[in-house]
């Protein structure tokens, strides 16, 4: 079993807040703390909704340099 305090899930999107607010809510009835989003959409996801993540705006940023954003 894994623990979910014990990991860190990285999710990048990009116009994709429906099924990024599909996959929050799974991951927040499943209790996994640690959660990295890292979106590129034009427009901002409201992350307000009780979600426990951490969120990384980055519009029209490619992906490996989103991604080098986040981890750097």
């Amino acid at each position: 079993m894994i623990l979910s305090e014990n990991l860190t899930i990285v999710i990048p999107t990009h116009n994709r807040h429906k099924y990024l607010a599909r996959v929050l809510n799974y991951f927040k009835q499943e209790n996994f703390n640690n959660i990295l989003v890292v979106d590129s959409t034009l427009e901002s996801f409201d992350a307000k909704n009780n979600y426990n993540i951490k969120y990384f705006h980055k519009p029209n940023v490619n992906f490996s340099n989103k991604m080098i954003d986040v981890f750097v």
